[in-house]
């Protein structure tokens, strides 16, 4: 269920926070409330005990590059996260730097919306490097930073379609019933280590230098 707040500012927050509490709500939506950084700072503090949530649609608020460092501290802590909506929210290649070294390290982050912000080039290449260390992230929208290359977007896009394509390994959508793979004796251990061999395989083919 997503909570939609009506308000703005630190009232808005505040609703949102009270309603959370009395309810079992996964989702929070504070579109356009106009949070800003202290906004983004009051749901961290509050996301660092909470557990429920799912996802955070955050868009049109202002954060800046200090919000996404707040957030960057739950999602370090928090695994119930599974998506990030943070558009238009004038973050630049500095707010890009505090979520890469999360996302090196976060398994359970599946979706991350960055539309219509400052990043350039130089977060873009930040965003791909973090992707090496990471295999969960499958969607990662940065329509509208126009100072971003074709080139690092379609390498960012390739790196994303792969790692849709291991999910069919994390959630058992390949059989191995005809053969079963076997490895060290242990039956379906192979699957993993096929997983981790096609991981190192792929970074070595696209993205050595």
């Amino acid at each position: 269920v997503m909570v939609a707040i009506i308000g703005t500012g630190e009232v808005a927050v505040e609703r949102a926070i009270n309603v959370i509490k009395e309810n079992n709500e996964t989702e929070l939506n504070l579109y356009r409330c106009c949070i800003r950084e202290k906004g983004a700072e009051r749901i961290s503090s509050f996301l660092k005990q909470n557990t429920k949530i799912e996802a955070l649609y955050l868009s049109r608020n202002e954060i800046g590059d200090e919000g996404v460092n707040y957030l960057s501290e739950v999602i370090r802590i928090n695994s119930s996260i599974r998506m990030l909506s943070l558009s238009l929210n004038k973050i630049t290649d500095k707010g890009v730097q505090y979520l890469t070294e999360v996302i090196k390290t976060n398994t359970s982050v599946k979706e991350i919306d960055l539309q219509w912000n400052e990043i350039t080039n130089d977060g873009a290449q930040m965003l791909l490097s973090s992707l090496k260390h990471n295999f969960s992230i499958t969607a990662l929208n940065l329509e509208g930073n126009s100072r971003i290359s074709k080139t690092i977007s379609s390498q960012i896009k390739l790196k994303l379609q792969f790692n849709e394509g291991l999910k069919l390994f994390e959630f058992g959508s390949v059989s191995f019933s005809r053969p079963k793979l076997y490895f060290c004796g242990k039956e379906g251990s192979g699957k993993t280590t096929l997983r981790k061999s096609l991981q190192r395989t792929y970074w070595q083919t696209w993205f050595v230098t």
